[in-house]
């Protein structure tokens, strides 16, 4: 009898194992596909050295750029127009970070496309691994950005996400030296979705989407 129900169970736990294998291998193919040495220019050295007590922080995707439907393995990328005038005004007169919900790899591809070198001058680049979420990762899930992450000194070693590409060269998000520079008061989000504003609403600047 028993030895009957061990093997009715086989091909179940078998079945099992070779859909939760399958999962991880989906994981780890998505986790390859970046390294944080794309990263465009030093942020923690533009944060040390700023002097703006006012912080503008930018999403990407919906609110400055618009990533069009992907034509093989490339997605061409569409910034909302006067973004240039906007960038150069904002660089001029505030302390300016992106934060975007979308991963590294498409932040930088954005950044690149959308900004150019305008991008060498933000003081932060927060993406995917900042957010607050509610489900995994590797989904589409809800995202909140949390402005008191960058009040309270969060970093990147502080995310349960932090090793999701399976390691990353020590840029932290922040530069350490200067927390308490930022207050909240002083913070303003830009982006087209309310959701992500959620717990700063007073914070935020709701602009319609581009796409």
């Amino acid at each position: 009898m028993q030895m009957q129900m061990q093997n009715t169970q086989k091909p179940y736990v078998s079945s099992i194992k070779r859909k939760l294998a399958k999962e991880a291998a989906k994981e780890a193919v998505k986790a390859s596909v970046w390294r944080d040495d794309l990263y465009l220019a030093d942020f923690a050295a533009n944060e040390e050295r700023t002097m703006h007590k006012q912080l503008i922080v930018l999403d990407l995707n919906g609110t400055l750029v618009h990533r069009l439907q992907k034509v093989g393995d490339t997605r061409k990328v569409v910034a909302r127009p006067g973004l240039g005038e906007f960038l150069n005004f904002a660089l001029e007169n505030f302390a300016v970070m992106v934060w975007s919900s979308a991963q590294p790899a498409s932040v930088v591809s954005m950044l690149k496309s959308g900004f150019g070198a305008h991008a060498q001058h933000l003081v932060r680049v927060w993406d995917r691994r900042f957010c607050d979420m509610e489900g995994k990762y590797f989904s589409k899930t809800k995202t909140i950005k949390d402005l008191s992450r960058i009040t309270d000194g969060f970093d990147l070693s502080q995310s349960p996400n932090c090793n999701v590409y399976g390691t990353y060269d020590g840029y932290l998000g922040v530069y350490p030296a200067k927390q308490g520079h930022w207050k909240l008061e002083d913070i303003v989000l830009i982006d087209d979705s309310e959701s992500k504003a959620a717990l700063q609403k007073e914070n935020h600047i709701f602009i319609s989407t581009f796409a």
